[in-house]
């Protein structure tokens, strides 16, 4: 067998482009309006690539979702540069006046580029890029500083106010007589209320209290050996300290041939089948060291 010569393949592969480039231009226009999603990924070599997905329902409620292009761009990112790539990209296409919607992440100039497209068109956020960032973020663990301008002010005498609602005003009678219109002079009443406390007073004098005696005390120890007046901005620094020290382990034995053949050895008699890895996995190519 005898391969063909890359010139070939290349030819016949921009043929076959250009027949299913035709195919799919002809399917558009038999769509009234569809949804679209921008996603803009970055090689290794700092390549950046587009990547447009269409999105429609057919008469009989059918979904559909194909990939309508996949190009790369050599600009910088900005919403003037991708918006004009991606108007050349829909023109190329004629569905300028069809785009319902556009799903896309919520970077700054991918919201530039959508509202200088078209600010009729609604913009969508991606869920995944909103929990990509809530999970950067939880493990990120950045330190802010805390102004003054940030602390609310709390008087210790709300906390520390144990006076109940009748207490407020110092003459029972009047506050009696507002909330219930009436005065209760029962002279009885008040003499025996006023013995009840006195005899209550005079047993809580004489009598003596003893813990010991007491099983149902407890003794709350819980802040023993526990160091609670730790900084926390210390231990945000110390954490980052581990993570930074763990990425050069990885990273060292990444790149040391001499050190990744130990390493394969040492898993191979231990029986390990797990690998080092510098930061887990995020959403296509991203990482968190990524982002």
């Amino acid at each position: 067998y005898t391969p063909p010569h890359r010139n070939q393949v290349a030819s016949k592969l921009k043929i076959l482009n250009n027949y299913h480039h035709k195919l799919l231009k002809q399917e558009l226009q038999k769509v009234e309006q569809l949804g679209l999603t921008f996603d803009f990924l970055t090689s290794r070599r700092s390549i950046s690539f587009l990547c447009i997905t269409r999105h429609w329902f057919q008469d009989d409620f059918p979904y559909i979702s194909k990939i309508i292009d996949f190009s790369y761009s050599n600009e910088r990112h900005t919403g003037i540069n991708i918006s004009s790539l991606l108007t050349n990209r829909l023109t190329a296409l004629n569905i300028n006046d069809k785009a319902a919607s556009i799903t896309c992440d919520g970077a700054e100039n991918m919201s530039a580029a959508c509202r200088i497209l078209d600010e009729n068109i609604h913009r969508i956020r991606e869920q995944e890029q909103e929990h990509n960032e809530a999970s950067s973020s939880s493990t990120t663990m950045t330190t802010t500083r805390i102004t003054t301008a940030d602390i609310t002010p709390v008087s210790n005498d709300d906390f520390f106010n144990t006076s109940w609602p009748d207490e407020l005003n110092e003459d029972g009678s009047e506050t009696d007589a507002d909330m219930h219109g009436s005065i209760t002079n029962d002279e009885d009443e008040e003499n025996s209320s006023s013995e009840d406390l006195e005899e209550l007073n005079h047993s809580i004098e004489n009598e003596d209290f003893d813990q010991t005696e007491d099983h149902s005390f407890i003794d709350d120890n819980w802040s023993m050996d526990v160091e609670d007046q730790i900084n926390p901005i210390e231990v945000l620094v110390s954490i980052m300290n581990v993570l930074k020290n763990c990425r050069a382990i990885a990273t060292v034995i990444k790149r040391s041939t001499i050190i990744s053949e130990f390493f394969r050895k040492e898993q191979a008699l231990l029986k390990i089948n797990k690998t080092i890895t510098i930061d887990y996995k995020t959403r296509w190519n991203s990482t968190f060291l990524f982002n």
